[in-house]
């Protein structure tokens, strides 16, 4: 008798069980020739077996044999309609023929008869990202996140997928959630140090500025965020839209470590009241003036000049 819940069709005997959980294997490791082989010999016996049909026909199509692979999958995907197995394959196989739609129908398709299974939650995530299905993909994260809470890239794929969703305010929660509970952060955590600028980029587009800047300087310190040119970036954006005076200070030094950067120059002069997308004439003689004040500073950098050439009207 087969285990229960496995209908007859799917139960295979101890020996041809473990062959199969090799075929697997020799999939994953791209042992191709190896895995043909092993699901050969349990279709010998059991040429109905709708699991393996599928996994020879995936495996055929990575060995360039794709019409024939297209062929088993589908067969094997008739011989076992309950199979996330089979549905898993049948997506992977759609995949590859770029039929994203029916590829995601395929995985939710696996789900319904394995719905915590790891790998097709994250195969379906990866479509529905690409299919623009935000709603759908905060569903399937959020599945992730109650399943591996122990994994810090499910917290941070749950909060990248409530910005897309375009919720911040949830992806702002994620993250302070996530920021609580992780424990003992080395000193130079690379990883870290992009989550809290996120973090930081998060609170910039609420609005919440005072917020931002307070996490952006308290992790600077901490030396938890330890990208120096990011740091300096975010504190001047946001001090200019706090209207801070050190706004001006914090640009030029940016234009100080890198001359030849546009947006430096884009972000002083707007501090100013100069906006370069908006340029009007009483706003245009102030920004030739700054512009030419910088190439006199800085005589081997190009943007200034550049810039100023754009402004410029007449001869």
């Amino acid at each position: 008798m087969p285990p229960a819940g496995i209908p007859p069709s799917r139960a295979l005997p101890p020996k041809e069980s473990s062959l199969f959980k090799e075929v697997l294997h020799y999939y994953e490791d791209r042992q191709l020739k190896k895995g043909l082989k092993a699901a050969d010999t349990i279709l010998k016996k059991f040429p109905n077996h709708g699991e393996t049909l599928c996994m020879k026909g995936l495996i055929l199509t990575h060995m360039g044999r794709r019409d024939e692979g297209l062929e088993l999958v589908k067969q094997g995907v008739r011989f076992d309609l309950t199979s996330h197995i089979c549905w898993h394959v049948f997506g992977l196989i759609q995949k590859g023929q770029k039929k994203y739609d029916e590829a995601l129908k395929s995985y939710t398709q696996a789900l319904k008869f394995d719905k915590d299974n790891m790998n097709i939650l994250r195969d379906a995530a990866h479509l529905q990202t690409q299919l623009r299905q935000y709603d759908a993909l905060v569903e399937t994260r959020h599945t992730l996140l109650r399943l591996r809470p122990q994994l810090r890239q499910n917290w941070i794929a749950l909060a990248v997928a409530y910005t897309l969703a375009g919720n911040l305010t949830e992806a702002k929660h994620v993250l302070e959630q996530f920021e609580r509970i992780v424990k003992n952060v080395p000193d130079y955590d690379v990883e870290m140090s992009e989550i809290l600028l996120y973090h930081v980029r998060i609170l910039e587009d609420l609005g919440e500025y005072a917020e931002g800047l307070a996490l952006l300087d308290s992790s600077a310190k901490e030396r938890t965020i330890i990208d120096r040119v990011s740091i300096m970036e975010f504190r001047a954006r946001l001090l200019s839209k706090l209207g801070s005076a050190e706004a001006q200070q914090a640009w030029q030094g940016l234009i100080e470590q890198n001359p030849d950067c546009y947006e430096y120059y884009k972000g002083f002069l707007s501090n100013r009241g100069i906006d370069l997308d908006a340029i009007t004439d009483e706003t245009r003689g102030q920004a030739l003036k700054l512009l030419n004040d910088f190439a006199e500073q800085f005589p081997r950098a190009g943007a200034p000049r550049r810039i100023a050439l754009t402004l410029a009207v007449g001869e």
